[in-house]
């Protein structure tokens, strides 16, 4: 009788073993997608600490942007490293994190070089082993408001152009 009930009892514990290992694996492959996801977006993406607003990581897109790289950007805020252009800009982005849930903003940045891009940048608040972060997905505008410039201006002078034809052709004598 003991030996049924104690060899029950091991099938059990080999049977939570194998759950156990094959739930661990699942979460090791959930993390392995996430974080080539994190590495391969062409967007840049952040984590902060919330409680000190310290970068803990940050996606190669956002070092190519920031002109920083992970390792100089972990443990360090966006102000030591004057990436925030305005700092009422910041503290905006952050009372309303602060304030819960997700947020949209655009934002100017500074690289490390000292040009200023202007970005859209898209946040949710959430706990990573108990801390409270930041994820920030960030879409650099610059480029695309500097063309959308550009053709506004190319609008205007066309504009110009066809008044000035315009006169000349109503003035021009029959």
């Amino acid at each position: 009788f003991f030996a049924r009930e104690e060899g029950a009892r091991q099938r059990v514990r080999q049977r939570l073993l194998l759950e156990q290992r094959r739930h661990l694996e699942e979460i090791r492959t959930s993390q392995d997608r996430l974080r080539a996801a994190f590495e391969i977006s062409p967007d840049p993406i952040t984590l902060i600490d919330l409680s000190d607003l310290r970068y803990v990581s940050a996606n190669p897109a956002f070092c190519a942007l920031t002109g920083w790289s992970e390792h100089e950007l972990v443990g360090r805020t966006a102000d030591e490293l004057g990436i925030f252009r305005l700092v009422d800009q910041k503290a905006t982005i952050d009372a309303r994190l602060a304030a819960g849930g997700a947020l949209g903003s655009e934002a100017c940045i500074t690289t490390r070089d000292g040009r200023v891009r202007h970005i859209r940048n898209f946040a949710q608040r959430l706990t990573l082993g108990g801390r409270p972060c930041m994820l920030s997905f960030s879409r650099d505008e610059t480029d695309a408001r500097a063309a959308e410039e550009a053709r506004a201006a190319m609008q205007a002078e066309l504009e110009h152009v066809h008044a000035r034809l315009r006169r000349v052709v109503d003035n021009a004598p029959l």
